[in-house]
């Protein structure tokens, strides 16, 4: 990727070749979960094309699937690519190619400067004829919209949340969106839509009730425990704009208390990198969600070198504001103070309860 850090104009060149034939680079097992993904059943033991090619007739038989399950970005910059002779790539956007390669979308070459030898985007022509008018209408426009936003929401719920039932999620969902969505709609994007699937996964607990996890989790079991313990306390409601802060925050919401005070105090006290910053910033953030204490939380600062025993203590000082108001899984997207807040309710609920007016009487 180094020769390729910067952006580089690259040609476009319209290809007529069968799009299969450059999804061979699919294994096996990639290509079963492709199948999956799209509800499509299939043997063990066939010859890796007989996977690709089934998944290829499904993806092109009904078009609605490219914007279940590719993003908004990810189809204007393919729409993009069709509509230029040339067109400027950076690193982020080679990444973006293989992820459309996977789909048989496009292909490319990448060149060599060293060599004197040319980047190229090749064009499959098939597919660009099958989807392009369909892409450009303003009904693929509208739910394309409708898709990001359903995204955002349930990224940002499973950036609070962590591992939660899909019921439960889909009740939040339709409650967030201000919109009733059917659950098979729901879990159907959910289990299409391709930014997701490396970002987390479906699980069964014992019972057989179907679940969504995080990869931030650390521990599907204990986590299943824990919010077990916590029946009682309904998932914390979150606005759509706050979870689409989250989200586009990679899990990151600097308006947490603490988070901008540690990111801040690692870039301009200690001289830190923004990227190590923020590397640190998230490791801290994702223990605290697991409900790492702090005794533990202080040894993980093992990592950075203090100079000074000031920047230590400010340090220690940031992450336990964090560790009292970030999400915690366990306590179902709820901070620790708000949970206490809650559980000292709860109480003051059950000892008022415990008193009534007789009439005439006293109290």
């Amino acid at each position: 990727m180094e020769e390729y850090a910067n952006t580089e104009l690259v040609k476009c060149i319209e290809m007529d070749i069968h799009p299969v034939s450059i999804m061979n680079h699919i294994s096996v097992k990639t290509a079963h979960s492709m199948l999956s993904h799209i509800g499509i059943e299939y043997e063990e033991g066939l010859v890796p094309d007989a996977y690709l090619i089934a998944f290829h007739e499904e993806f092109c038989r009904d078009r609605s699937w490219i914007i279940h399950m590719l993003p908004k970005f990810y189809l204007h910059f393919l729409m993009e690519i069709w509509d230029s002779d040339e067109i400027e790539l950076d690193g982020i956007r080679w990444d973006m190619l293989k992820h459309l390669k996977r789909f048989g979308l496009v292909t490319y070459r990448k060149g060599s400067r060293r060599q004197g030898i040319p980047s190229e985007i090749y064009v499959i022509s098939s597919m660009k004829n099958h989807f392009y008018f369909y892409l450009k209408s303003r009904d693929a426009e509208k739910k394309m919209d409708h898709y990001e936003k359903m995204e955002n929401a349930f990224l940002g719920m499973m950036y609070y949340y962590g591992i939660a039932p899909l019921k439960n999620l889909h009740n939040i969902f339709c409650q967030v969106l201000k919109k009733e969505i059917e659950y098979q709609t729901f879990f159907r994007f959910v289990r299409c839509r391709s930014d997701l699937w490396a970002w987390g996964f479906f699980l069964k607990d014992r019972q057989g009730e179907d679940y969504f996890m995080n990869h931030n989790v650390e521990s599907a079991e204990l986590s299943l425990v824990l919010i077990r313990e916590h029946k009682d306390l309904p998932y914390k409601r979150v606005s759509y704009d706050d979870l689409a802060y989250v989200r586009y925050g990679y899990g990151i919401d600097n308006r947490w208390y603490g988070v901008s005070e540690l990111g801040s105090y690692l870039v301009n006290d200690m001289q830190m990198s923004y990227y190590r910053s923020t590397v640190l910033v998230h490791t801290f953030l994702t223990a605290i969600q697991n409900g790492t204490d702090l005794k533990q939380l202080s040894e993980k600062m093992a990592v950075i070198s203090f100079s000074d025993p000031k920047d230590r203590k400010n340090v220690e000082k940031y992450v336990s504001i964090m560790y009292e108001h970030i999400p915690i899984f366990e306590l179902k997207g709820h901070s620790r103070l708000e949970y206490g807040r809650k559980y000292q309710e709860s109480e003051s609920r059950k000892n008022r309860s415990r008193f009534h007016m007789i009439p005439g009487g006293k109290k």
